[in-house]
C-alpha cells in the first residue's frame, strides 16, 4: 500500500522520459529463450489487451474506454485532419488476430502512437489526456516485464512512424526526438535568458563585465583542471543540464530534472516541501539577488558539500514522490550516481577555498572617539553563600484550580557557585497549568531591580493574589464578621506567575537584574557604582507528557 500511496510527477509521467530507466531493469525471461513469432505475439498481445482494458485509476474508474474504438468520423472530422495515423485498441486487436504483429515491440509502438495521438489532439488539462498518461504507464509496466526486446540494453520503444515521414526526408532518429523529447527542452536556456548580463550587480565592487559563459558540448564531460571554484560549480551543473546520452541517440535523459514541475501540480508541492531543479541550483551558484539587480556572480555555496546537499534534493524528491521501481525512481538513482561521480572529479581537481574569519579592528583614532557605555555587568553577586543570591529559590507548583489528588511542588534553590543554571523536569499530562513563585529578596532593598519571566519565549506578567477567606472575614470584638478591608499590599519579593504548558517540552526562564548600589536619593551623593548591574538566571525545561 505504501507504493500505491506515492504519486508520480508530471515530468516523471511524461512519455518523453520513459524507456531510459525502465530498460535497465532486470527483466524475467518470459519467452524461455524462444524466438518471437506472430503466433506468440498474438497470445501475449491478447493478454496485454486484457490487462489494459481492466486497468483502473485510484478511484476505481476504468481508464481504457476512450481508447477502445476510434472516434466517429462524422462527429469529429477534425480528428482525422490532424491525426495522420489513428490507432485504437480495436485496431490493435484486429491486427493481432490477423497475426500482423511480428513481435511485442511492434505492439508497443502502436500503443505509444495511440497515446501520442490522444495527447496531440486533446487539451493537456482534459480527462482524455490524463487517461492517455495512465494508459502509457500501464503499458510500460507490462512491456518492461514481458517484451523480450527489453533484454537488449540499447532497445527503447518509439511510436510507430507516421506514413510518409521517411519519404519526406525525416530520419528515424529525428522522428524519435520529435515524439519523445521533453516538451520543455526549449526552456533549457531559460536561466540564461533571465540573466540580465548587461546589468552590473550592486554587490560587485569593480566595474568589470561578466565574461561570456561557454556552454558545454552535449554528451562530453567537462575538464575541471585549471578552473576556479566558481567556474567549476557552474561547469558541473551545466554539464547535467545539457547532458546527452551518447548511447541513446542523443536523448537528454536528465531533462525531467532541469526545471521545476508545473505549479499546477498541487499534489506535488503539497508532498515535496523543498522542491529543487538543476536550474534552481544554477541560480544559487550564480548568486541570484533580484530581478532588478540580477546575479552577483558569487556562489551561495562556500564548499562542495553545500552544493551536494542542495543537489541531493533533486533525487530524494524524485524518489519520495514517485513509486518504487518506476521509471523516474530508477532515473533518479542513475542521476545520483552520475552526479556524485562527476562531483568527486571536480573536488579532486578544484579544492574549495579556505574559509577565513575577518575581524575588522578600528583604528586607535576611532577607538578614542568611541564613548564607553558606562555600564558594568557582573553575572551574579560576590556571594559567599546562597543567601547572597539574587534568586535564592524558584518554586514550581501545580495550579490549585486543577484540584489534583497529588499536587506537584518543586523547589529550585540557587547554586553556591553558578549564576545561571538549568533544570529539567517531567510532569504528567494532567499538570497542564502551573504556578511559578520566584523569591527575589532584592525587592526588599533600595537597589533598583527588574524581574523577567518568560514561558516558551513569551513574557508573562505577575498575577494578582487575592486575600484568603480568613483575611476577608475576620471577626471583630463582638464576634460578627467585619466588612472587607482593602487588600493589604503584597509581600515584596514573592511574586506569583501562572503558566499554561503545551504537550512536549516547555521552556521557562526566570531572570533577575539588579543594580549593585541603592537608588539615588534626592539630595544625596551619587553612588560610586550606580551603573553596575548583576544578573542571575534560572531556566526550567518542563516536559509535559501526553495525558
Amino acid at each position: 500500500m505504501e507504493r500505491e500511496s506515492k504519486r508520480k510527477a508530471a515530468a516523471a509521467a511524461s512519455p518523453e522520459s520513459e524507456g531510459r530507466a525502465s530498460k535497465r531493469q532486470k527483466l524475467p525471461d518470459d519467452d524461455n529463450g524462444e524466438k518471437e513469432t506472430p503466433e506468440t505475439t498474438f497470445a501475449m498481445g491478447m493478454k496485454f489487451l486484457e490487462t489494459m482494458k481492466a486497468s483502473k485509476d485510484k478511484q476505481g474508474r476504468y481508464v481504457a474506454p476512450s481508447f477502445l474504438e476510434l472516434p466517429d468520423k462524422n462527429e469529429i472530422p477534425e480528428y482525422y485532419e490532424e491525426i495522420k495515423l489513428p490507432i485504437a485498441f480495436s485496431t490493435i486487436e484486429a491486427k493481432l488476430k490477423a497475426r500482423g504483429y511480428p513481435n511485442l515491440a511492434a505492439v508497443e509502438s502502436d500503443v505509444k502512437r495511440m497515446v501520442n495521438n490522444a495527447k496531440q489532439f486533446n487539451d493537456k488539462n482534459s480527462a482524455i489526456y490524463a487517461d492517455a498518461e495512465r494508459v502509457r504507464k500501464t503499458a510500460s509496466n507490462f512491456m518492461t516485464k514481458h517484451n523480450p526486446a527489453y533484454k537488449n540494453p540499447s532497445y527503447s520503444a518509439i511510436p510507430t512512424p507516421i506514413p510518409g515521414e521517411d519519404a519526406n526526408g525525416v530520419p528515424g532518429s529525428a522522428t524519435r526526438q520529435l515524439s519523445e523529447r521533453p516538451k520543455r527542452s526549449a526552456a533549457i536556456p531559460q536561466l540564461e535568458s533571465q540573466t540580465p548580463q548587461a546589468t552590473p550587480s550592486r554587490t560587485r565592487k569593480s566595474g568589470r563585465h561578466p565574461t561570456p559563459r561557454k556552454e558545454p558540448t552535449p554528451g562530453k564531460e567537462t575538464d575541471f583542471t585549471g578552473k576556479t571554484f566558481q567556474e567549476a560549480q557552474e561547469a558541473l551543473v551545466q554539464e547535467f543540464i545539457h547532458y546527452v546520452d551518447p548511447a541513446d541517440s542523443g536523448l537528454q535523459i536528465y531533462q525531467p530534472f532541469v526545471n521545476m514541475p508545473n505549479r499546477g501540480l498541487k499534489e506535488y508541492y503539497a508532498t515535496i516541501k523543498t522542491p529543487m531543479s538543476l536550474n534552481q541550483v544554477m541560480t544559487k551558484i550564480r548568486g541570484f539577488i533580484s530581478r532588478k539587480d540580477g546575479f552577483s556572480g558569487t556562489s551561495d555555496f562556500k564548499n562542495w558539500q553545500q552544493l551536494e546537499e542542495c543537489a541531493s534534493l533533486i533525487w530524494t524528491n524524485a524518489r519520495e514522490f514517485n513509486e518504487d521501481g518506476s521509471e523516474m525512481y530508477n532515473l533518479a538513482g542513475e542521476f545520483e550516481e552520475h552526479f556524485k561521480r562527476r562531483l568527486a572529479d571536480a573536488m579532486e581537481k578544484v579544492p574549495a577555498p579556505k574559509q577565513t574569519i575577518k575581524l575588522t579592528m578600528g583604528s586607535q583614532r576611532e577607538q578614542s572617539q568611541q564613548k564607553p557605555s558606562g555600564i558594568k555587568l557582573r553575572l551574579g553577586a560576590n556571594k559567599n553563600n546562597v543567601a547572597d543570591a539574587l534568586l535564592p529559590n524558584v518554586a514550581i507548583h501545580s495550579h490549585p484550580a486543577l484540584k489534583l489528588q497529588r499536587p506537584f511542588k518543586f523547589n529550585i534553590p540557587a547554586s553556591a557557585t553558578l549564576t545561571q543554571q538549568s533544570i529539567t523536569i517531567s510532569l504528567p499530562g494532567t499538570h497542564s497549568s502551573i504556578q511559578v513563585k520566584p523569591y527575589v529578596p532584592v525587592a526588599q532593598t533600595q537597589r533598583p531591580w527588574r524581574l523577567f519571566v518568560t514561558v516558551n519565549n513569551t513574557r508573562i506578567s505577575e498575577v494578582y493574589q487575592p486575600p484568603t477567606q480568613a483575611q476577608q472575614q475576620q471577626p471583630n470584638a463582638s464576634g460578627s464578621p467585619e466588612k472587607q478591608q482593602p487588600q493589604p499590599p503584597r509581600e515584596k519579593g514573592h511574586p506569583l506567575f501562572e503558566a499554561r504548558l503545551q504537550p512536549g517540552v516547555n521552556r521557562i526562564d526566570i531572570e533577575v537584574v539588579a543594580g549593585t548600589a541603592p537608588m539615588q536619593v534626592r539630595g544625596q551623593p551619587v553612588p560610586k557604582e550606580r551603573d553596575a548591574v548583576e544578573m542571575e538566571k534560572c531556566t526550567v525545561f518542563v516536559n509535559l507528557m501526553k495525558a
